[in-house]
């Protein structure tokens, strides 16, 4: 059985992590990888990725690097909404502005 398949069937919070720094999502799955209650099922630095493994495997919560929004990739939840995934969805910012919100 692959990783990817086992981490799909973990009773733990499945995470998945979407932004373009792989050093940020580096960083971000080793933290929630000390944890017990969490597993990251995906990483990924572009939306048909994401997409894919979405498609795959269940995701409790999604990590989504609101610098991907900025390139125009709002296909990730128009994807979501479309297909009724209910899954949490989390943006990361590095900086606030209220109208990139």
């Amino acid at each position: 059985m692959s990783m990817r398949l086992m981490n799909c069937i973990s009773k733990k919070i499945k995470v998945m992590i979407v932004t373009q720094h792989a050093i940020l999502a580096e960083g971000i799955k080793k933290i929630l990888q000390s944890s017990k209650e969490t597993t990251v099922i995906g990483s990924s630095t572009e939306v048909a990725e994401a997409l894919s493994i979405i498609k795959d495997c269940k995701t409790d919560v999604m990590l989504i690097d609101l610098d991907m929004f900025k390139q125009g990739h709002m296909k990730l939840l128009n994807y979501l909404k479309a297909n009724q995934i209910s899954v949490k969805v989390l943006l990361l910012v590095d900086q606030f502005e209220e109208q990139a919100i």
